[in-house]
């Protein structure tokens, strides 16, 4: 299914109604720091934190800066809902 694209404010009107396969780009100090999403099977949040070069953690996702189509590596798994596996590659999400 193709990600649907929203800004920070678009986000807040329809994230709580489960829509399928939203993203929002979120920003700190003008850098990109990762997404918030929601299940393209359930329509649960998640957060998905970027790698940021300079800063050291276990738990990011490389982006390829493309907020029109966005690709995300490893794979992204929805937990705490359906369990939904599978990949975010040019604006579209594949189930593994």
């Amino acid at each position: 299914m193709k990600a649907i694209i929203l800004n920070s404010e678009e986000w807040e009107d329809q994230y709580r109604n489960k829509q399928l396969g939203l993203v929002c780009f979120r920003d700190i100090e003008g850098v990109t720091q990762g997404m918030a999403f929601t299940c393209p099977e359930c329509g649960q949040e998640g957060w998905i934190p970027f790698t940021i070069e300079g800063v050291v953690s276990n738990h990011k996702w490389d982006w390829n800066a493309s907020k029109e189509k966005p690709t995300l590596k490893p794979s992204l798994l929805s937990t705490g809902c359906c369990g939904w596996h599978g990949y975010l590659t040019d604006g579209v999400f594949n189930k593994c």
